[in-house]
């Protein structure tokens, strides 16, 4: 638009924009199925980053303005906020004030200033945990995308509770593709691949070194390309293994002896 720009996720909820004139910093207030919201408090700014209408507004609250257009987004790496694959306590108020908290495993408990209740985790997905309680017959969702509590999400879906705080566990997490940092392998070769922020990976073995660009990830893999010399590779953890050309003719490349993620 007018200047030229970037909005990036520095870590957790903070922000920072980059622009031809200068920078600013800004906190994560809110974001929903289209957009994130972001606060400058130092300057009373809040701006909307629509993903939808691919716009930036100002003041998306109140006297709502176009800022500028959005030419380029990429995803990141979701473990650096609370979700559906590291959450392990979340407090809700309404009705009722409480909390559901993981014990171990699959097994979480819920207290409220009326009762304790035993839940077992059914499944989850980026954003969400699925509970179940048999005795009851109750199933619900601790949806951390909409900051909401549903019961009976496969049915006849209900808001429960408004989320109010959630938190991560201080178990270190399990490597899975969207929060993959680094892997080490052996086989013909022994190296690792290392991630250097954005869509840029380092590959180094006891031979060459070699630039990798990410072409996407999933709940298990990393997929990463090296367009000089049409190579793609597939960091699989549910394996443990690396595959060349995964998307032709998928070949065993290596074994992975090793990850590291971010938390």
């Amino acid at each position: 638009g007018r200047i030229k720009g970037k909005f990036v996720r520095v870590d957790g909820l903070n922000w920072r924009e980059m622009n031809t004139e200068a920078r600013f910093t800004f906190e994560e207030i809110n974001h929903d199925a289209g957009s994130v919201y972001l606060s400058d408090k130092s300057r009373n700014y809040t701006v909307q980053l629509d993903l939808v209408q691919n716009k930036i507004f100002l003041d998306p609250l109140g006297k709502k303005t176009e800022l500028y257009t959005i030419t380029q987004s990429e995803t990141g790496r979701y473990k650096h906020i609370t979700n559906g694959y590291n959450v392990n306590q979340v407090n809700y108020s309404g009705r009722l004030t409480g909390r559901f908290f993981r014990l171990e495993g699959n097994n979480w408990g819920e207290e409220n200033n009326e009762a304790h209740f035993s839940w077992t985790e059914v499944r989850h997905d980026q954003w969400s945990v699925f509970l179940e309680d048999k005795t009851r017959n109750y199933t619900v969702e601790l949806d951390l995308y909409q900051n909401k509590i549903f019961l009976d999400p496969y049915g006849r879906k209900t808001e429960l509770y408004p989320i109010i705080k959630a938190r991560t566990g201080t178990e270190k997490p399990a490597a899975r593709g969207d929060n993959l940092k680094e892997v080490e392998y052996t086989g013909k070769l022994s190296g690792r691949f290392l991630h250097e922020g954005g869509k840029n990976w380092l590959e180094i073995n006891n031979e060459a070194q070699f630039r990798f660009e990410e072409v996407k990830f999933d709940d298990w893999s990393v997929y990463l390309t090296d367009k000089t010399r049409n190579a793609t590779v597939q960091l699989d953890l549910l394996t443990n293994k690396i595959y060349y050309d995964p998307f032709g003719k998928k070949t065993e490349l290596y074994n992975i002896t090793k990850v590291n993620c971010y938390q």
